[in-house]
C-alpha cells in the first residue's frame, strides 16, 4: 500500500510543481525579461562562435537546465514536506 501511495502522491508532487511553474512563468514580468535576456544571449554566443562548436554549446545549456530543473524540483518537494511539518507542530501546540 505504501507503494502505491508514494507513487501517486509522486505524480500529484509532479503535477503541482508543473502548474505552479506554469502560472509563474505566465504572470512573472521579472520571468520573462530574463527570458528575452537569455535569449537575445544565447543568440550572440551562437553567431560568435563556429558551427562546429554550436552543437557542444546546445549540451552545455542543455545539461545546465537540466541541473537547475532538478535542484529547482527538489526544493519545492521539500518544502512542501517542511510545510506539513511546521503545520504539525501548530497543531501540537495550539491544541495543548
Amino acid at each position: 500500500m505504501y507503494g502505491r501511495f508514494k507513487k501517486y502522491f509522486s505524480a500529484f508532487l509532479d503535477e503541482m510543481t508543473e502548474g505552479v511553474r506554469l502560472e509563474y512563468m505566465e504572470k512573472s514580468k521579472r520571468y520573462k525579461m530574463l527570458q528575452s535576456k537569455k535569449r537575445r544571449l544565447q543568440s550572440k554566443v551562437i553567431e560568435s562562435i563556429p558551427k562546429d562548436k554550436q552543437e557542444l554549446f546546445f549540451e552545455y545549456e542543455e545539461a545546465v537546465s537540466l541541473q537547475y530543473a532538478f535542484i529547482e524540483d527538489y526544493i519545492y518537494r521539500r518544502g512542501i514536506f517542511h510545510g506539513i511539518r511546521v503545520s504539525c507542530i501548530f497543531i501540537k501546540l495550539f491544541n495543548r
